[in-house]
């Protein structure tokens, strides 16, 4: 095990699965972060797994392969709150081909009559994928992380300096907070807003994503079923909006009509998240003048769940050739 404690900032999915990585390379790991995880944005994520387009493209595809694998293999060793989902994605569009057929299991064409009413007459395709329940995960990382000896601070950082001479490593995943933290005004929030329902069997995996900002998705997880939702550019609010909620509502019976007979009573909680959006995912190291290096791990946009595991192993990566064990 290596001496040097390393300082990983955020708590979240990124955050969680980075540590535990760290973790289990042997290295001694501390996070610090201004918000336990069931607050941070991870909590409020529909959580299935979706391949990302996101730059730099060939790293994103394979942190997502890697990260889909890990999730695979922790539901096999019988990990909880990991399900395995039959999806349907549709489109208004009926030319619509999706550029991830080749990447996710068992693609195939729907057909038309399976299409739901906002998109009939377009384009839709079924694949399987892993859906997770964000607070048993988020929960059983962060119980796996103290029982291996990790600790945990709460405290809200203003500026990456303040720990700098701590630690020779610090692994920086925090999220939308990383715009004040490091200065990076490329980084900025993108709102969402979802809904936990009681799930009913009737209730199916299917989403359709090409009217941002009224995304629409309904995910069933083994408790529960997640619906949303909204992808509102630039808004840093984390107060529920009762029209978004109704909105939402509005849209996912649409799409799935069996969802018409829900009621206030099946609504079991509101949630708001903030997405760290880039242009570019930022995964990098940087020397700060105390000698300390950072290594960035943010900009996630709406996959942070579908790329932590991946993007924790290539943290690791740059940390091996570092702090030798």
């Amino acid at each position: 095990m290596s001496d040097q404690q390393i300082v990983v900032i955020g708590a979240g999915i990124i955050g969680l699965t980075t540590a535990r990585v760290l973790q289990q390379a042997g290295h001694r790991v501390q996070i610090i972060s201004a918000e336990l995880p069931l607050n941070t944005t991870s909590v409020a994520a529909a959580a299935f797994w979706y391949p990302s387009d996101s730059e730099p493209k060939e790293d994103v595809l394979r942190w997502g392969l890697k990260t889909h694998q890990t999730f695979k293999e922790l539901k096999e060793e019988g990990v909880a709150g990991i399900t395995f989902e039959r999806a349907l994605e549709v489109h208004p569009d009926p030319t619509w081909h999706p550029w991830w057929l080749n990447v996710v299991a068992n693609p195939r064409k729907a057909d038309l009559a399976e299409l739901p009413p906002p998109v009939a007459g377009g384009s839709g395709y079924w694949f399987d994928t892993l859906v997770i329940d964000t607070t048993v995960m988020l929960k059983w990382l962060m119980e796996q992380f103290s029982a291996a000896g990790g600790a945990f601070v709460q405290q809200k950082l203003n500026n990456i300096t303040e720990i700098a001479s701590q630690t020779e490593i610090i692994v920086n995943c925090s999220g939308v907070g990383a715009r004040d933290l490091v200065g990076d005004s490329e980084l900025y929030a993108t709102r969402g807003q979802t809904l936990r329902i009681r799930r009913k069997p009737e209730h199916r995996a299917v989403w359709e994503m090409s009217t941002k900002p009224l995304v629409t998705h309904i995910i069933p997880r083994e408790a529960d079923t997640v619906i949303g939702g909204v992808f509102q550019e630039h808004n840093y609010s984390r107060v529920v909006d009762p029209l978004d909620t109704e909105g939402i509502l509005q849209r996912c019976r649409n799409l799935q009509p069996t969802l018409g007979t829900l009621n206030e009573s099946d609504i079991l909680s509101v949630s708001v998240g903030l997405r760290p959006t880039r242009a570019r995912l930022r995964l990098e190291s940087e020397k700060l003048l105390s000698g300390s290096t950072v290594i960035h791990n943010y900009g996630h946009g709406s996959c942070g769940w579908s790329l932590s595991w991946g993007c924790a192993e290539a943290v690791r990566e740059q940390v091996q050739g570092m702090l030798p064990l």
